[in-house]
C-alpha cells in the first residue's frame, strides 16, 4: 500500500476512533440526547468510509478478512441503514426510555436506538437492498446503537492491524 493510502487509512481509522470514544465517553450520557444523535451520525458516517476504503484499496483481502465474522453482518446492517437513509441520518434513529447498562452513574436514562426498517424514510433510487436490509433487521433494528458500535470497534481494530 503506498504513503498516500497509508495516510488515508491511518486517517479514516483516527476518526472513527475518536467518534466511538466521544460516544461512549461522553455524548452517550448527555442529557441532550440532539448531541448523542449527532455524534452517532457521525460514526455512521467513519465506519461507511472505512468499509468503501477497504472495499476500493484491498478488495480481495478485506473481502476474505470479512467472512465469517458476526460483526461483519452488523456492518453491513449500518451500510443498509445508511443507504437508506443517506440524506437523513436523523430518521434512522429513535431515543427511547431507560438506558442499557452497564454504564457509570449518573447518566440520563435514555438510550439512541435503531429504528424498524418500516419507520426509515423510502430509500433514494437505487438503494433497495433485500440482503442488507436482512442485515439491519436480524442485527440493529430496536437495538441500542452502543452494541453495533462495540463490535464495529474490535472489528476495525482486527482489521487495521491485519490488513
Amino acid at each position: 500500500m503506498d504513503e498516500e493510502l497509508v495516510n488515508t487509512k491511518n486517517r479514516l481509522h483516527k476518526f472513527l476512533e475518536e467518534e466511538i470514544s466521544l460516544f461512549f465517553e461522553k455524548s452517550r450520557f448527555d442529557a441532550n440526547p440532539e448531541i448523542t444523535i449527532k455524534n452517532v451520525s457521525q460514526i455512521i458516517l467513519w465506519v461507511c468510509a472505512l468499509d468503501e476504503f477497504y472495499k476500493k484499496s484491498d478488495g480481495d483481502n478485506y473481502s476474505n478478512f470479512l467472512k465469517g465474522k458476526s460483526s461483519s453482518e452488523i456492518l453491513k446492517g449500518v451500510r443498509y441503514a445508511r443507504n437508506r437513509a443517506i440524506h437523513q441520518f436523523t430518521q434512522l434513529l429513535y431515543i427511547s426510555a431507560g438506558a442499557e447498562l452497564p454504564a457509570t452513574l449518573p447518566f440520563p436514562l435514555f438510550e439512541i436506538r435503531w429504528k424498524s426498517v418500516n419507520e426509515l424514510p423510502s430509500p433514494d433510487k437505487g438503494y433497495k437492498n433485500k440482503e442488507l436490509e436482512n442485515h439491519y433487521l436480524t442485527h440493529l433494528e430496536n437495538k441500542a446503537v452502543k452494541y453495533t458500535f462495540e463490535s464495529l470497534k474490535v472489528l476495525f481494530e482486527q482489521i487495521k492491524l491485519e490488513i
